[in-house]
């Protein structure tokens, strides 16, 4: 395992206490890092590979804790938004806050009908419980768009993240919703 550790390189950077809580959340090993070494490496890569995509994150929510207006996470690839991702907190199936969420996701940040990632962050002790229970709800929700094909849970392999998909219908034009569930332990 040591020899594959050394052929690559994976950067966290924290700006915000916030950014440190969700790195300490991770089960991932950190290694001090020589950081002229990283960016002599990054800067070697082509150029179409550095700008595959855009990233667009909302500095302002993470710094308010999640008060801000803008989508949590933007991707564009050639100036053409390709992804949402919206992420929250779930210690129980708190359906004001998921329905604030998906209505954000879905309406508020979402004009063109891009696909869009909901990805709750569970710290359940019962997280096939909890699972249920938020699939559950996510199949009786009166979603604010029409929806094309009802919602079914797709198949993982891995026990700690769960995931259902849903088609949804924005001014004619159909858009993949994913729920991800990733359990981050107590």
């Amino acid at each position: 395992m040591s020899g594959e550790l050394s052929k690559g390189v994976s950067l966290a950077l924290c700006q915000t206490e916030k950014g440190q809580e969700l790195l300490d959340m991770m089960d991932f090993n950190f290694y001090d890092v020589d950081i002229d070494a990283a960016i002599i490496f990054v800067i070697s890569l082509k150029q179409e590979v550095i700008l595959k995509y855009e990233i667009k994150v909302d500095m302002e929510y993470l710094l308010t804790a999640g008060s801000a207006g803008e989508v949590d996470l933007l991707l564009k690839k050639d100036d053409k938004e390709v992804a949402i991702v919206e992420g929250l907190k779930l210690a129980s199936v708190d359906k004001a806050y998921i329905k604030e969420h998906i209505d954000k996701a879905i309406v508020n940040y979402n004009p063109l009908g891009t696909s869009t990632f909901i990805i709750a962050y569970a710290g359940a002790a019962d997280f096939a419980g909890l699972w249920n229970r938020l699939y559950s709800y996510l199949t009786s929700y009166e979603y604010p768009i029409e929806v094309k094909r009802e919602l079914k849970e797709l198949v993982q392999a891995s026990a700690a993240i769960k995931c259902a998909e849903i088609l949804l219908n924005k001014d004619a034009f159909v858009f993949p919703l994913y729920f991800l569930a990733v359990n981050i332990g107590r």
